[in-house]
């Protein structure tokens, strides 16, 4: 029998003209590797790590630097836009013309559009001009700051030691004056401190050695602007702010809102104020004897009518 040459490949395997193939090795599984605490090992271990984190760190930088840097060359104030909250134009600007706020905000020509704080702009803007209702500050790459104004009106005040704070609906001093215009809320409340033009009437200025008292009274005009506020929400659902004459806010427990100057009504707390004011808009509303006429005078009490469903009307 013949055999096959030893250069032969075996059947249905071309030849290489090469010897047999060595078998591939398998690679062994990697080992974790664990490191006693304080040794060398572990210690250039952490070593290691803490260059890496460093390194990363330092890349992070620099590249958060060279974004900075190109973007204070790139994007520069040139345009200052004043509109309206909506985008309109041309913008309502109450008392004031485009020039004064454009004036008021200290922007220039040529500094970086990102550098412009638009928190502090609005803060900045509301103090020094009033009148202004809402400021928004945005920003329209790449070189325009949009400034959006809503202008103030006045609404209520309250009697100060100089005279009278005149108030914007959202209660920010408006001005201090000893001369009062029609149509105004007269705000009836023991406010701690003095009133600050440009701010809210809870940031009242408060001086004192006792550090203690002073925290708790501004806690009380905190807590009288809130009621306040939500007073206000309810006499608006029920389109009654507008006839309001005066507000009475000195005791909490009793709070009277005078309507046109010659029905008081008595709310008791503000609580359950959608239901006191469900029937009080359902009194006003009334004809005959469940309504009340132009020609009335006075005191409407709803106090309790959460309780009882009922109300009383006292006449004077």
């Amino acid at each position: 029998m013949n055999s096959a040459p030893q250069n032969q490949a075996p059947a249905g395997r071309r030849p290489t003209g090469r010897g047999p193939e060595p078998r591939r090795r398998r690679k062994p599984p990697r080992r974790r590797v664990s490191y006693q605490a304080g040794s060398p090992a572990a210690i250039k271990r952490q070593r290691r790590i803490r260059r890496r984190v460093m390194v990363l760190l330092v890349t992070l930088l620099l590249i958060a630097l060279a974004i900075l840097f190109s973007t204070d060359v790139i994007f520069k104030v040139e345009t200052l836009r004043i509109e309206n909250p909506d985008g309109s134009n041309p913008p309502d600007t109450g008392i004031y013309s485009q020039e004064e706020i454009a004036l008021a905000t200290g922007l220039t020509p040529g500094e970086a559009l990102f550098a412009v704080d638009g928190n502090k702009l609005e803060e900045k803007l509301l103090v020094e001009l009033p009148y202004l209702e809402e400021v928004k500050v945005k920003y329209s790459l790449p070189t325009t700051v949009v400034i959006q104004v809503t202008p103030a009106v006045e609404s209520l005040y309250i009697p100060v030691e100089e005279g009278y704070a005149i108030l914007s609906e959202t209660l920010r001093v408006l001005r201090i004056t000893d001369t009062l215009s029609d149509g105004l809320i007269e705000l009836q409340a023991d406010l701690g401190g003095e009133p600050q033009v440009g701010y809210s009437l809870d940031a009242a200025k408060v001086e004192g050695e006792d550090q203690e008292e002073n925290a708790e009274t501004q806690a009380e005009n905190q807590t009288l602007a809130q009621a306040l506020e939500k007073l206000s929400q309810y006499l608006h659902e029920k389109d009654l702010y507008t006839r309001v004459s005066r507000i009475d806010l000195r005791d909490l427990e009793n709070v009277t809102v005078t309507v046109s100057g010659r029905i008081t009504i008595q709310l008791g707390t503000l609580n359950n104020l959608d239901y006191k004011f469900q029937m009080v808009a359902a009194i006003f509303q009334g004809t005959g004897e469940d309504g009340l006429t132009e020609n009335d005078v006075g005191t409407l009490d709803v106090s309790n009518s959460p309780n009882t469903g009922k109300a009383y009307y006292t006449p004077e």
